[in-house]
């Protein structure tokens, strides 16, 4: 339902719940993401489901792309993050929403 990261439950939990701001949730849910990603890829790789030549280098990106968000985000406006997140969120929902009705 919230796909693999699962950004769209543990930003509002980490933001909400936990009290940190909005930049560091959002940051913290694109580390683990990557994280949860490079491990994905590993086991995948290993059953030879995926290719190598195109796992690494996607998960390289993707962990430096996290690293170099996380630093960005501590320059962003918290607003701004925040009208991002509740937009991605929204459209998310509404997605789901059409999917659900098979539309």
């Amino acid at each position: 339902m919230f796909g693999m990261g699962a950004g769209g439950a543990t930003v509002p939990v980490v933001n909400l719940l936990m009290g940190v701001p909005l930049n560091g949730a959002v940051a913290t849910s694109g580390l683990v993401l990557s994280i949860n990603g490079a491990a994905a890829a590993w086991i995948y790789i290993y059953k030879g489901a995926l290719l190598p030549l195109i796992a690494v280098p996607a998960v390289a990106g993707i962990m430096l792309g996290s690293k170099i968000g996380a630093g960005l985000l501590t320059k962003v406006n918290t607003r701004s993050v925040r009208l991002i997140v509740i937009t991605m969120l929204l459209l998310a929902g509404f997605r789901s929403l059409l999917k659900g009705f098979g539309i």
